[in-house]
């Protein structure tokens, strides 16, 4: 796999993978392009680091969600620039560029789905498969102005992906229209979808009063207007239960871990030229104790129970996918870093506690996009992407 030029503006790090439909289906007609850290046959999986490209093989098959979409009728049309092993919510890329984000220009894409996200954006494909561990999906699909969609976590089969951190790895999707996201993803889901009609419809007052102040009473206002013309059961959440809060440090804990678990032998044996703050993430989780990661498991599976049992009878957690616009291109490392904590601090709770999450684009008049996301509980993954075409 040849390494386009870094300055050129693409989405694509192999725009010359295709793999046409095995059969027809639901989704003829509709072209995709898919990650870089996602298998498809004959083509090595480049996670993108070039370095990594040049000491793997590649894959005799495909990931199995792109055998279902292919036998649904689309065709594979690409694979798509993300940011290196998936650790990053950036969406920049030092060896092969930044994907543009054409919804705002001058901002970053949002990662690691960056390039997924900038294909869909510029009308190049009609979706897009990415990878969500801590919001690449939510987030470039928040950034960019488009619909994007986490899994409840292992509700889409994740074989054939390389992974970063297991016990929060989903295959997710980016489209442009709610139709084509819940259409893509009624082929992708297994069985098990057990919440079907929505129920009380939660509004985080106190997420959308952190979203920065030039876009708060744009956003609320849309928000709250969209949600309460749906009639039904409508409360303003002051301040979420505890449950939903102090996430982030075991989330971190756990994420690190199994990130050096993974990558670590490699990063050593192979002293790979990578983003000097990827590396760092990755080499600090050599330093998280054993007790530490078990702890932090533990603390998981009581958050866990404790959403599910706040989230069941079909209710909804309606908030802003992120609580601050993209940075703009070319931000100080000073900038980048403020910006993944605070983005980490609402994509954390999908990702932590497994649960569903849809992002819908709102209306932006001036200044960059940014999305409405709804969170329901496991395996409430249809009823979110139903609603979420009531939104629109």
């Amino acid at each position: 796999m040849g390494a386009p030029d870094p300055e050129a503006q693409t989405a694509f790090v192999d725009a010359g993978c295709h793999l046409p439909p095995t059969r027809q289906g639901n989704l003829s007609g509709l072209a995709f392009a898919v990650k870089d850290n996602i298998a498809v046959a004959g083509t090595i999986a480049g996670c993108g680091n070039p370095d990594w490209a040049a000491t793997h093989s590649p894959p005799c098959l495909s990931a199995p969600a792109i055998d279902r979409l292919r036998q649904a009728g689309a065709a594979l049309t690409g694979k798509t620039i993300m940011d290196e092993f998936a650790y990053s919510l950036i969406g920049e890329n030092i060896h092969y560029g930044t994907p543009p984000n054409p919804a705002a220009p001058a901002h970053v894409p949002g990662g690691s789905s960056s390039g997924s996200a900038s294909a869909v954006a510029m009308g190049q494909v009609d979706f897009a498969l990415g990878t969500d561990t801590a919001g690449s999906v939510r987030v470039p699909a928040s950034n960019c102005g488009l619909f994007g969609f986490r899994p409840t976590h292992g509700a889409i089969e994740i074989a054939g992906v390389t992974p970063l951190a297991p016990s929060f790895d989903t295959v997710g999707l980016l489209a442009p229209t709610a139709e084509i996201l819940r259409k893509v993803a009624g082929i992708l889901l297994s069985d098990g979808q057990t919440n079907t009609k929505a129920g009380r419809l939660l509004i985080d007052r106190r997420g959308f009063e952190e979203v920065e102040a030039d876009n708060d009473g744009l956003i609320f206002g849309e928000a709250i207007g969209r949600v309460t013309a749906l009639g039904g059961w409508v409360e303003d959440v002051e301040a979420p239960p505890p449950c939903l809060d102090g996430l982030t440090l075991p989330f971190s804990a756990i994420q690190k871990h199994e990130a050096w678990a993974g990558f670590g032998r490699w990063l050593e044996w192979h002293s790979p030229n990578i983003a000097s703050d990827i590396r760092d993430r990755l080499g600090s989780g050599a330093k998280i104790p054993q007790g530490d990661y078990h702890f932090a498991q533990a603390i998981r599976t009581k958050r866990i129970r404790e959403t599910a049992a706040h989230l069941s009878g079909g209710n909804v957690l309606i908030r802003p996918t992120v609580p601050v616009v993209p940075i703009k291109l070319g931000a100080s490392d000073a900038e980048r870093g403020a910006y993944r904590e605070r983005v980490l601090s609402h994509t954390v709770l999908a990702s932590f506690a497994g649960l569903p999450e849809v992002t819908i684009p709102l209306p932006h008049v001036a200044g960059p996009p940014i999305g409405l996301s709804l969170i329901g509980a496991p395996g409430s993954d249809l009823c979110l992407l139903r609603l979420a075409g009531r939104l629109v």
